[in-house]
């Protein structure tokens, strides 16, 4: 389990203790804007800070608000304790080079779900977060399968698949993610942080998706 903290660095670092001492396997550390405004400096000791605190490995995370540099992953490539690096700003050329400048040294993921599976695989991505497989995960996991694998023409078809998906996803957010477990037979109920649930015409059109997709 990898679990995400954020905050200003010394609640980070404690609030990083606690989950340690809950169980997770890993942290993945979130971008604060007031110390990405400071620079790289800053984002190093940010990281020293919260890794020094627990004794389980992290991610650091390359956002659209927190663009660590190449100089960065090197660092990161050379502490023990980063098993990954994710990628979620889009910069599939970033992951090429990192992977180059480091000789492989660090893995990295991508956050951008399944449509960018095969781009970030072919530039060295080992992995990818989603939520879409929630519902999907027999088909996520062939996505994986075949990226990993070099297998490209059935990365992309499996891609393709994701595309009606995903758009839906995008448009009505987390709430479709609920919906579909719900329909699917599973835990659903509301957004935890909002309350948010699927309206009764979104909740169609989902519907009229997921059975398309022979997902339910």
């Amino acid at each position: 389990m990898v679990c995400g903290v954020r905050g200003p660095d010394r609640q980070a670092a404690k609030t990083a203790r606690r989950i340690q001492d809950a169980g997770a396997d890993a942290l993945l550390i979130m971008p604060h804007d007031p110390i990405v405004k400071k620079g790289d400096h800053a984002l190093w000791q940010r990281h020293q800070t919260i890794a020094l605190s627990i004794d389980i490995g992290f991610l650091p995370f390359r956002a659209p608000s927190q663009t660590l540099s190449i100089d960065q992953v090197k660092r990161f490539a050379k502490m023990p304790q980063v098993v990954a690096i994710k990628e979620e700003s889009g910069a599939v050329d970033w992951v090429r080079t990192g992977r180059r400048v480091t000789k492989d040294a660090v893995p990295f993921i991508t956050g951008g779900g399944e449509n960018v599976v095969p781009y970030y695989y072919l530039a060295g991505a080992v992995g990818f977060t989603t939520g879409m497989a929630n519902l999907t995960l027999p088909l996520s996991i062939k996505l994986h399968n075949a990226a990993i694998n070099g297998r490209w023409k059935e990365a992309m078809r499996l891609r393709d698949e994701f595309e009606p998906l995903t758009a839906l996803r995008q448009e009505l957010q987390t709430p479709m993610l609920k919906a579909g477990l719900e329909m699917m037979g599973l835990a659903g109920g509301p957004v935890r942080s909002t309350g948010a649930v699927l309206g009764r015409k979104e909740r169609v059109r989902l519907r009229t998706l997921l059975k398309k997709k022979s997902l339910i």
